[in-house]
């Protein structure tokens, strides 16, 4: 058990290093909550490890909205609720899942028939 908190400790501190990297990047766009959460999970898919990686995620993102000093005020405003509420950010890594595996087809259109 505490190799296994040692070894999800560094993954969080891999994904949040390289996070902020590429946060203070200008090229970098990190207007939304779904862009930083994607990046994060960008960042994890390149780290080998066995370990639950949405809850790595989750850790690095909750980590992210402490410091105040990478995001502007405005976007850890829309993120502390996202955080505050584990089901939402857990809701948008599996739905950024779900559309990289080609599970959520938008463009779609179905034809309904109605019962009426």
């Amino acid at each position: 058990m505490i190799n296994e908190n040692i070894q999800q400790k560094e993954e969080v501190k891999y994904v949040l290093i390289i996070l902020k990297e590429k946060i203070n990047n200008p090229n970098v766009d990190t207007s939304s909550a779904f862009k930083i959460v994607s990046l994060a999970m960008e960042i994890m898919e390149t780290y080998k490890t066995n370990e639950n990686k949405k809850e790595i995620v989750i850790l690095a993102f909750k980590e992210l909205v402490k410091m105040n000093d990478l995001l502007s005020h405005d976007i850890i405003s829309i993120l502390n609720p996202i955080v505050d509420n584990e089901l939402i950010l857990s809701g948008i890594i599996d739905i950024i899942c779900m559309a990289t595996k080609g599970e959520i087809n938008i463009n779609k259109i179905k034809n309904y028939s109605c019962c009426c």
